[in-house]
Parts: C-alpha cells; structure tokens; sequence
C-alpha cells in the first residue's frame, strides 16, 4: 500500500491544476450529533476557510462535514479552487493520497482502502456521470462515525449539486438520523445517483417516444413518416446525443451496484463485532439495500432495451434518408434521361444539316465556278460537263465522309465479307475433296 501512496503521489503525467473561479462561495454541510437529535446545517465557506472546516473540534462532535467544489474535466483535470486551499482542505480530511489518484485521473467507480474503525481512517472515491466525491470515515471515541467529504461537481454551479440538479441535499436531510454510522455516506450518494440516473432514463424515454411517432415506427409509431427531409439530421443528431448516455449509464449504474455490495459487507463486518456501538441500528438503510440493488439491476436492463430502441430509430432514419436520396438519384437520372434526348435530337438535327451541306456544297461550288463569264461555260452543251464533274465529286464526298466517321463499321464490314468468302473457298475445297474420295 504505501508503494501505490508513493507512486500516486509522484505521478506528474496526472496533474491537478486549479484555477480561479468568479464566485469565491462553496456550499458546505454539517450534521452535528446532539443529545437529542442531529443537527443539520447548511453554510457557505470562502476559500481561506477550507482547511479550517474540516479541522476537529473538542467542543462539537460532527457525524458529517462536506463541501463541494467545481471542477472541470474538459482537456485537463482543472479545480475551481484555490491549490493551497484545496490541499488544506485535504491534509485536514486525512485523505489517502492513493485516494487522491482518482481526483486526478477522473476515473468511474467506487474504490476504497478498506474499513473504518477507531484504529485506522477509511478513504473513499466515488465517481459517477454528474459528480466524485472523495470523503473519510472514522470511528470517533464516542463509538460513532464521522465523515468528511469533498464533492467534486462537474457543473459549473456547485450550489447545483445540493439543489435540483442532483437533489443531494434533500438525501442527506432524508436520512440525517443515521449520519454517524458508516453506512451514511456512501448509502445516501449511490442512491441520489441512482435517482438521478433513473430521471434522465425517464427523459431519454420521451425524447425516444417522440421520435418513433414521428418516424411512424416503434410502439409510438403511426405508421408512417410524415416529417421533411431536412428534419431528418436534426433528429439523427437528437439520438446521437441520447445514445452516448444510454451506452454510458450502465457503467455508472454498475458503480452504484458496487457501492451497495460494499455496504452490505460493512453492515456484514459491524455486525460481527462484540463492540455494542458498532452493531447496525440503521434498519432503514439495510432493508432498503436489497430493494435498491434489485431496482439497479433493472435499470440496467432498461438501459440494454433503450439503447436498442435507439439504435433501431436510428436506422430507421437512415433508411429514410437512402430513400430520399435514392428518389434524388431518380429524378436526377430521369433529367439526365431528358436531357441526353434532347441531346440526340439536337445532333440529329445537325447530322441531317451536315449531309445537306455535304449533298449541295460541291454543286453550289461548281456553279459559282460554272458561272465565270472569262472561262466561257454559258454554252449550252457546256450544262452535260457541269452535271459530269458535280455527280463523281458529291459521290467521292460522300465517300470521303463515310471513310473518316465510319471508318472501324467498314472496316468491320470488310473483314465480315473476307470471313464469308473464306469460308465459302473452304466449304467449295472440302465438297471437292470429297468428291474426288
């Protein structure tokens, strides 16, 4: 172990960077355990007061301290936080640094350096779709559990995470009463991320819905397409955009199947001890796990069964839009068809002006010729010698044209009238021949 706690801690191709960020205010709880009941608390804390936070007091006994912090996982890994504050912070959770590996790296899933107990501070990191949450738990002399926690939120409003966004907080409220047990922390965030992944299935659905009604195919459709061609990539980039979540969700829902598993053997563990503290009062958490265990497991099968409705109206578009293209295609050809009518007609037309020209240019030519008063053709025995030099020259034209355009038909032609004679000569030696035997 401490080899991975120094190779963590060395590791520089994974570096944290920080940097400032306009709103210096970070959401911050405490549960506080009273004689009574717990103490719930929401504040918010500047930068200076990170590391101060999570120092412990003799005065107070906290069951819980969390604060959550922005960060940004676009490129590298950047904290919106101060670096020294962020450290402080840190030292003052007692955080494994092979824990601090995750932070940098980003990493899904649950990871955690063992169990807690009054001997040694469990580390654990925990990271979803929405949010990481690294935190600390251990048994305080009392005989029960404190934890402290940073929150990691990929959004660019901490407060988000508390609120609607996630609804973290109204968990946390939901089962303040337990907040000095082990099983807390980790209970109340694997079931906010599972509520929240089931709400967003819930708005993958409808988008799913909408689009096979308007594709006219799947248990939403009509039957038929009714949508402009032009809509059809707008609604391929919509499902390409549910598709990538549905594929990933799985993963995460796996996280939170583990994070239950590890419950389980933490209420597992606590219960096998003498120590009366340590014996599991949270009924309410240990009954819900196998409940919520189950419903993970068929969240995950909805996941399976949308990404396949997707993909299906995925297809479906693409079908759509080859056949659109292909009715194109087929206009397109049929224009081109037209077109390369209109084409032959127009050299028809030239082809019959061309033999025209060809059958009265040596006439024309020859009577301009014939009409030279100097060289005396206006006698009228002279009009036989016209018609005698105009017949040969327009026949020899003619022939002239046909040698240079259908050169390779004649040519053929030849060849067709050799083959026949050839034959012919043999056929007549072969009769001979057997004549003669």
């Amino acid at each position: 172990m401490e080899g991975l706690r120094e190779l963590a801690g060395n590791c520089s191709e994974f570096s944290l960077e920080f940097e400032d960020y306009p709103d210096d205010n970070f959401p911050a709880v405490s549960i506080e355990s009273a004689s009574d009941s717990p103490r719930f608390r929401r504040c918010t804390l500047q930068q200076h007061e990170l590391g101060a936070f999570f120092q412990d007091d003799a005065t107070r006994n906290y069951s819980l301290r969390l604060i959550c912090v922005g960060i940004n996982t676009r490129g590298k890994t950047r904290l919106h936080v101060d670096g020294r504050a962020f450290r402080e912070a840190l030292q003052g959770m007692n955080l494994d640094p092979w824990i601090e590996h995750f932070i940098r790296t980003q990493e899904p899933g649950f990871h955690h350096s063992g169990f807690p107990s009054t001997d040694d501070t469990a580390s654990y990191s925990l990271k979803f779709r929405q949010l990481m949450a690294v935190w600390t738990c251990r048994r305080g002399p009392t005989g029960n559990f404190s934890s402290k926690c940073i929150i990691l939120d990929t959004g660019m409003s901490p407060s988000s995470l508390l609120g609607d966004r996630i609804g973290l907080e109204k968990y946390l409220r939901v089962f303040q009463s337990e907040a000095n047990s082990a099983l807390y922390l980790p209970f109340v965030l694997a079931t906010s991320s599972l509520r929240w992944m089931e709400g967003r299935l819930e708005r993958i659905l409808h988008v799913i819905r909408d689009v096979e009604e308007r594709t006219g195919h799947g248990s939403w459709g009509r039957g038929r397409f009714e949508e402009e061609r032009d809509s059809i990539p707008t609604l391929t980039a919509t499902l390409g955009a549910q598709l990538n979540v549905v594929a990933v969700l799985p993963l995460h829902l796996r996280t939170v199947e583990s994070t239950f598993c590890y419950v389980e053997r933490l209420v597992g563990t606590l219960s096998e001890t003498k120590d009366e503290h340590l014996r599991p009062s949270e009924a309410s958490m240990t009954e819900a796990l196998r409940i919520l265990k189950h419903e993970c497991s068929v969240v995950i099968e909805r996941c399976a069964v949308l990404e396949t409705r997707v993909r299906s109206q995925t297809s479906v578009l693409f079908t759509f839009l080859t056949h659109e293209d292909s009715k194109i295609n087929i206009e397109v050809a049929n224009a081109s068809r037209a077109l390369a009518e209109a084409t032959r007609q127009d050299s028809s037309s030239m082809k019959t002006i061309a033999v025209l020209t060809m059958a009265f240019l040596p006439a024309t030519f020859l009577a301009a010729l014939f009409s030279i008063p100097s060289l005396g053709w206006d006698q009228p025995d002279k009009f036989v010698i016209y018609w005698a030099c105009v017949i040969p020259i327009t026949v020899l034209t003619f022939a002239l044209w046909a040698l240079l355009t259908k050169k390779r038909a004649i040519f053929d032609l030849v060849r067709l009238v050799r083959g026949r004679k050839e034959l012919e000569h043999k056929g007549m030696a072969l009769e001979e021949l057997s004549i003669r035997r």
